[in-house]
């Protein structure tokens, strides 16, 4: 990384600590969004063996034929209890157990590559194009804890050499995929830290 990327990261860090700060709140408020580095994530366990040369991250294939089994004994559950008690199944319920399960199917039969992650580069199919680690300034995991369950998105800051700009790229990581979102940040930071980009301390 060259000074001028170089300052340009230092910039882009602190504008970053200042974004991610815990804002003040009274004792009863629980903080929604929480900010880690990849790092603070990745850092977490050290018994993870050398990352090869690539890692192909796809869905979580079984994981996906758990939760579609799962769900389809319930719903056979629900609707033999229904037959026994001469009522039907309430029609909300079906229409929502149904939904769930068509938001679940890509995660079956979609075998495509959802992240790669080599010693050159990181590669996003929501993003279509490779980013270079030389290139990657700044790199988060935001945990949202304002629901039911906590949702994680990688977050990642990189320069674009052709409009001289860095951008934002936003990655949900709870898509059941077949690495967890220690492992993922681990690999990113092993390959930043082999080429050379460390990131700086502000």
């Amino acid at each position: 990384m060259n000074e001028t990327l170089e300052k340009k990261q230092i910039e882009l860090l602190r504008t970053l600590k200042e974004r991610f700060k815990e804002e003040p709140r009274s004792w009863w408020q629980t903080q929604s969004k929480k900010y880690k580095t990849t790092w603070e994530v990745g850092n977490t366990y050290d018994n993870y063996p050398e990352p090869s040369e690539e890692k192909i991250v796809k869905y979580n294939f079984k994981a996906a034929i758990s939760k579609i089994a799962a769900l389809l004994l319930f719903i056979f559950f629900v609707y033999y209890q229904s037959w026994q008690h001469n009522s039907g199944m309430p029609y909300f319920m079906l229409v929502a157990m149904l939904i769930f399960l068509l938001l679940e199917l890509p995660s079956l039969y979609d075998r495509k590559p959802r992240l790669i992650i080599t010693s050159q580069s990181i590669w996003f199919k929501k993003v279509g194009y490779e980013i270079e680690w030389n290139n990657l300034m700044a790199s988060y995991v935001e945990e949202d804890h304002s629901g039911d369950s906590v949702t994680s998105e990688l977050l990642f800051f990189h320069y674009d050499q052709l409009t001289n700009t860095i951008h934002e790229i936003r990655i949900k990581l709870n898509e059941c995929l077949e690495m967890n979102d220690t492992q993922i940040c681990y690999y990113i930071e092993y390959w930043k830290i082999k080429t050379g980009n460390r990131t700086p301390q502000i």
